[in-house]
């Protein structure tokens, strides 16, 4: 409502501004009224963009819900966000270039060898986080957003959104992962 009250407005102005005014004073009302106009488009497009943003989280919600509803509990600890996962990291290390290794390369020379899965959380932005650590470095750990692409209530694809060092350190050592392999076997190296 608002809005079309100042479109309204604006008409009228632009409507009596446009007899025999000096072109000065039309060149000024003129920019006046730009102004308003985007004024006007900067308030409709926050409001767009809440919207927007309401709708995207009320929809990925939605979609892991087809994501994840029929998961097991071997299911976190083995399942396709991983193995995305690491395709991309040796990919990486081919040298191969696209979307999904553009996150990997600043890290390259950390990506050698196999890695393990720390923790696994569903993202509310579609997909998973990651946090992994290396065999290698394993108190170096990392974190990896893997989205997934949903198309009639099945996951079509991955795609790998971010990757970067993680803040917090792992206080363990390669000895120590192995021994806690052993323990729990449904844990893997990656």
């Amino acid at each position: 409502m608002k809005t079309k009250n100042y479109l309204f407005l604006i008409a009228l102005i632009l409507i009596s501004c446009s007899g025999n005014k000096p072109q000065k004073m039309n060149e000024k009302i003129q920019d006046e009224i730009t102004l308003k106009i985007d004024e006007i488009e900067n308030e409709n497009t926050e409001i767009n963009l809440e919207s927007v943003a309401e709708n995207i989280i009320e929809s990925e919600k939605k979609l892991n819900e087809i994501r994840f509803e029929n998961w097991k509990d071997g299911d976190w600890y083995d399942n396709d966000y991983f193995r995305f996962l690491r395709k991309s990291i040796d990919d990486c290390l081919k040298g191969v270039e696209n979307e999904d290794t553009e996150h990997l390369q600043e890290y390259k020379s950390f990506l050698q060898g196999q890695f393990f899965v720390n923790h696994v959380e569903v993202f509310l932005g579609g997909g998973v986080f990651v946090y992994l650590a290396f065999l290698d470095n394993p108190g170096t750990m990392y974190e990896a957003w893997v989205y997934s692409y949903v198309e009639e209530q099945t996951v079509t694809g991955y795609s790998l959104r971010a990757f970067r060092k993680y803040t917090e350190a792992l206080n363990t050592t390669k000895e120590g992962v192995m021994e806690r392999m052993k323990e729990f076997p449904h844990l893997k190296l990656w």
